[in-house]
């Protein structure tokens, strides 16, 4: 490509992938290198310095050094005559500019001065004299009337016959205190005023808020919401699960229940009924080893009966009679039983607002059962065996005391909701000596009672009853319904 005194530079362009060296005569290899892509070029610097034959370089490929099948291969050899860049080369030189002409100055211009403008008078407007501000006197300040209030209506309930009940009506107010037309309007939103402003008879029987506002402890629990009527009939299933393990072995208990009953009302304050009580028990003891199954049936009359305007008292009494399976071990046998008992509750309602209510609860419950002898049957080995169990007599008895907090609810379709929750006690004064039922356990209750229509009540409930006691769980849901008619 060129060279110096010293020094000859070579270029060399592989077409083919492999190892290369440039050689010259007295110089084995001038320069190495591995071509990675093709072409490529490659720029060497030579020692050698010869002008004529005797300066060619060589460019081969090398092959596997010991290997003689594959050996250094020629490629292009060039000797340094006729370079492509001659030793004496030199870049041209740009030729000089000629010089730049410089023009002549030119001379200073004269300046010309303007003579100067006089200076214009400043005329001065004079002042006008100030006008006098016309001032107007205040007037006086008017007196404020201000209009009396006028008190709200009390709303006076129309008093009813309680030998003709009706199917709706406003109940008397039972020396509770009138409602005025403010409070009227917060339980009844969608009620009516006539002319007068004063609220119409049939507006007020139309609306249920008003008169459980005004009446105060219902006289069954089938007849807290619904609308009052002669006749009220109601179902209440509970299922409650019970897990003892304060005994030798733990005792699981499912109990099925089923209540239901009608009554009729006597007067205002007086109802008589009858109720059916169908219980279906499971327990189970000793890993299943031991277990028993079986139905009971009871049945009685009732009465409700109101004390006061906050207390009204229910009673009833039954007898009853179950069958009862047991299995224990490989034996089996079953047995009947009677009972009879009854119990006596207390109900109170004192309200603390229009909408929020407290309830207290007494009650207390005597049972008495007759069990027949009966005969368990099974196989031990090879022997078949019939022990024979002598019937017993067993009392129970337990009373209670709640408190239940409830609010009442009313939607702009005259909708009535009353969610509560209900705290207290059971004391269990009369078990078997050998229960393994603790004396007290409290109780805690949540619900919602919801009125269907004006006759329709229904009251979902959930209840634990073993607050306090170690090692024993008692739970209880229900679903209370009645219906007036």
């Amino acid at each position: 490509m060129g060279r110096t005194s010293s020094q000859s530079v070579w270029i060399s362009n592989t077409q083919t992938l492999g190892d290369y060296a440039l050689s010259a005569p007295g110089v084995a290899n001038i320069d190495t290198w591995t071509s990675i892509r093709n072409p490529q070029y490659r720029l060497s610097v030579s020692p050698v310095v010869v002008d004529g034959v005797n300066g060619t370089h060589q460019l081969q490929i090398l092959g596997v050094s010991g290997d003689p099948a594959k050996p250094n291969c020629f490629v292009a050899s060039r000797s340094q005559v006729n370079p492509i860049i001659p030793p004496t080369w030199r870049p041209p030189q740009k030729p000089d500019l000629p010089a730049i002409p410089v023009s002549p100055e030119l001379p200073d211009q004269p300046v010309v001065v303007r003579p100067s403008l006089p200076d214009r008078p400043v005329a001065v407007r004079p002042t006008l004299p100030d006008r006098p501000i016309a001032v107007r006197p205040s007037l006086p300040d008017r007196p404020v009337v201000t209009r009396p209030a006028l008190p709200d209506r009390p709303v006076v309930s129309r008093p009813i016959d309680p030998d003709q009940p009706q199917e709706s009506y406003l109940p008397e107010l039972n020396g509770s205190p009138a409602l005025t037309q403010t409070e009227v309007a917060s339980l009844c939103p969608s009620a009516e005023r006539d002319a007068a402003g004063q609220y119409t008879p049939e507006t007020l029987e139309r609306c249920p808020a008003l008169r459980l506002a005004l009446t105060q402890a219902p006289l069954t629990p089938g007849r807290d919401l619904p609308d009052e009527s002669l006749w009220n009939v109601w179902v209440d299933p509970h299922y409650i699960y019970t897990s003892n393990r304060r005994g030798f072995s733990d005792v699981e208990e499912k109990t099925h229940s089923l209540g239901m009953g009608v009554d009729r009302r006597i007067n205002a304050d007086l109802a008589i009924g009858v109720l059916l009580n169908i219980n279906d028990l499971q327990t189970e003891s000793f890993d299943g080893n031991i277990t028993t199954d079986g139905t009971s049936y009871n049945l009685g009359p009732y009465l409700a009966y109101q004390l006061s305007p906050a207390w009204s008292l229910f009673a009833n009494a039954t007898i009853g009679t179950a069958n009862m399976e047991r299995e224990v071990l490989m034996f089996k046998g079953d047995g009947d039983s009677s009972s009879y008992g009854g119990n006596i509750n207390l109900y109170g309602d004192y309200p603390l607002t229009e909408q929020t209510h407290v309830r207290p609860k007494l009650g207390i419950n005597y049972q008495k059962e007759d069990i027949e002898d009966f005969t368990l049957k099974g196989r031990l080995a090879s022997f078949y065996l019939e022990p024979e169990i002598e019937g017993s007599r067993q009392e129970s008895g337990q009373a209670l005391a709640t408190v239940e907090l409830n609010t009442l609810f009313v939607g702009a379709g005259n909708e009535v909701y009353r969610p509560y929750v209900e705290v207290g006690t059971y004391y269990n004064y009369l078990q078997d000596k050998n229960s393994i039922y603790p004396e007290w356990q409290g109780v805690f209750r949540g619900g919602l009672r919801a009125l269907l229509g004006s006759h329709t009540q229904v009251d979902a409930s959930l209840g634990y009853e073993s607050i306090g006691v170690s090692g024993l769980d008692v739970w209880d849901i229900g679903l209370f319904v009645s219906h007036g008619f």
